[in-house]
């Protein structure tokens, strides 16, 4: 029997020791041999070294009786040991990695089955198809009643964003996912990938326009980072479709460069402007605190869809992580989101009457013993009676 080399070979002398239940002592140990004999001082030996012709190592010396008894202390035996043993008896009884890729193939046609309509693609590893191997490259997978969820109700926005998979199979995850009326994040496919390229983001958008019916993205926006792969995948795949940018992102990339500062109330001003003067004059501003301004707002020219003015902003939506931009009525797609500002409803006098009683609270005094006469604070900090009784001719508490 040979080994690999020398650490192999006492890797296997203990993962023997673990299973039998041997007291074995290691009488020597190098990078040339091994040698290991009983504990309790029986005919044991156990004497491995090298091969001269090659850097394989084999048995020199075999005598693998045992008289004495189990030893329930094994000094072999080491952590990384014990987790490799039981990890194998697991596999055993529950299968492997690499048994349940065997079986995509049985998944992606369970998932057809129990869910018609959806769009579910495994693509194999060509190289490895030649040498007659299956080898997993990519799955995509798009549920019919997301399909049906994003075409009935939801908002003409897709977020695109790629991480990165840390469990024992490695890769990336990309993600599209929309949003509801309600502000409400709504997933709508996502792909397991090798790696975050342009080639695997323009496989990832072609399966998503077949399977929303994007078409060449007219009414569509896209958010996402400023990764060059997917920005030049989508202008290939989705020419028509709005790109805009998470300001998140555009955030990060300066302090890179500029640090935080002046530039980060800029930004924000600038995302947050509504027409294209106020863009124009928010630049204008960014550019002259100093040099490095100079810099960032041609970068932002360059990088960003919202400065091509194809794109006019209606209104901002932005958190902490994204923003996005909606068509005005000097746009053509404009006529595709059908928008139809409705009327503002009147203001009745009970709201005017309880805005004015807010307003007066707030700039008269707070009494010390608020709690005893039965003063609470209302969401904008200022005391006021627990009971207000209203009036349409005054006010009375």
């Amino acid at each position: 029997m040979t080994f690999k080399d020398i650490a192999e070979a006492r890797k296997i002398i203990n993962m023997y020791t673990l299973a039998n239940g041997y007291g074995l002592e290691q009488a020597k140990s190098d990078p040339t041999r091994l040698r290991y004999i009983c504990e309790a001082g029986f005919p044991f030996v156990c004497h491995i070294s090298r091969n001269t012709s090659g850097g394989a190592a084999e048995f020199r010396t075999l005598y693998d009786e045992h008289t004495c008894e189990p030893a329930f202390e094994n000094h072999r035996v080491n952590s990384k040991t014990i987790v490799e043993y039981f990890n194998r008896r697991l596999e055993n009884l529950e299968g492997s990695f690499t048994d349940e890729c065997n079986k995509l193939v049985a998944y992606v046609n369970e998932l057809k089955f129990s869910n018609p309509g959806s769009d579910v693609v495994v693509n194999l590893s060509k190289d490895a198809l030649a040498e007659s191997k299956r080898r997993f490259l990519r799955m995509y997978i798009c549920f019919h009643v997301m399909k049906m969820g994003f075409k009935s109700g939801l908002r003409p926005f897709i977020w695109l964003d790629g991480t990165f998979l840390k469990g024992k199979v490695k890769g990336q995850l990309l993600v599209a996912v929309g949003q509801d009326s309600a502000n409400h994040f709504y997933p709508l496919s996502w792909a397991i990938v090798d790696k975050e390229i342009k080639f695997t983001w323009k496989s990832f958008l072609s399966h998503l326009q077949m399977s929303l019916d994007l078409k060449m993205g007219e009414g569509i926006t896209f958010i996402s980072d400023m990764q060059k792969g997917l920005i030049d995948s989508i202008s290939t795949i989705l020419p028509e479709a709005h790109h805009g940018f998470c300001v998140r992102h555009i955030k990060a990339n300066w302090y890179k460069r500029c640090g935080s500062g002046e530039y980060k109330k800029y930004l924000w001003w600038v995302a947050w402007s509504i027409y294209e003067e106020d863009f124009q004059d928010q630049l204008k501003s960014m550019s002259q605190v100093d040099d490095d301004g100079k810099v960032v707002v041609k970068d932002l020219l360059n990088t960003t869809a919202k400065s091509k003015h194809s794109v006019q902003q209606l209104c901002v939506y932005a958190t902490p992580t994204v923003q996005r931009q909606l068509p005005t009525s000097n746009d053509p797609d404009f006529e595709i989101l059908n928008f139809e500002p409705k009327p503002e409803k009147a203001i009745r006098p009970k709201s005017i009457s309880e805005a004015r009683t807010r307003l007066q609270l707030r700039q008269q005094s707070v009494p010390i013993a608020t709690r005893q006469i039965g003063f609470f604070g209302d969401s904008n900090g200022a005391s006021q009676p627990s009971k207000i009784t209203f009036s349409a001719k005054g006010l009375t508490w």
